[in-house]
């Protein structure tokens, strides 16, 4: 199936399930290089030719800032200052953020965080975007959305894992990270999996 149709199957769905006192929230989840930007940005802009205001939440925009996965990586791994596995983000702003769209009367005005990869850093509050009133639709995308704990917790240690972490200490880390991202996925009316045909294209892109 095309990204066209399927912008437009999704499109109709979400159109019609949407209800005048809450936000619609949508989940596209898919590793680097499957699409969720160039999916989310085309059903935001779908979605507001139907006149519904969508607003796209990034998970990558939360990341932690570069000091403090520094100290994360003193403190428990040196695995930690990578971005990526769930307590790498600051998910209290997200769910912060989430909870004033939701609850956002016509006037309020909710500051959107934005992250830099290229500088590995959170960008200036000053230089956040912002949304004004309560969306229709948001959307929320990002490689590890949707993941549970019990799914990473059941899963055999890949042989990187066990050259890189033998102990176990950085992933069980995350294993205890992951539920409070479980309250946000729990909001989602729907989830979408984006799925590579293998890791190579992951790393390709």
């Amino acid at each position: 199936m095309k990204i066209d149709q399927v912008i437009e199957m999704l499109a109709a769905h979400i159109s019609e399930n949407t209800s005048p006192s809450t936000p619609y929230l949508f989940a596209v989840s898919g590793g680097q290089g499957a699409g969720k930007s160039t999916l989310c940005d085309g059903l935001a802009a779908r979605l507001s030719g139907d006149g519904l205001k969508t607003i796209i939440l990034g998970l990558d925009d939360f990341y932690l800032s570069k000091s403090a996965r520094q100290k994360l990586a003193r403190d428990i791994s040196p695995l930690c200052a990578v971005r990526g596995v769930p307590g790498t983000h600051d998910i209290a702003l997200m769910r912060r953020t989430i909870g004033r769209l939701i609850m956002a009367a016509p006037s309020d005005v909710t500051q959107l965080p934005r992250f830099s990869k290229s500088h590995d850093e959170q960008v200036s509050e000053e230089d956040w975007s912002h949304a004004t009133g309560r969306p229709d639709v948001i959307l929320i995308e990002g490689w590890c959305v949707g993941g549970r704990a019990d799914f990473l917790q059941n899963a055999a240690p890949t042989a990187w894992e066990q050259a890189n972490d033998p102990h176990g200490i950085w992933k069980n880390w995350t294993l205890e990270h992951a539920a409070p991202y479980e309250v946000i996925w729990d909001l989602c009316a729907d989830m979408m999996l984006l799925r590579h045909s293998d890791f190579d294209a992951v790393i390709d892109s």
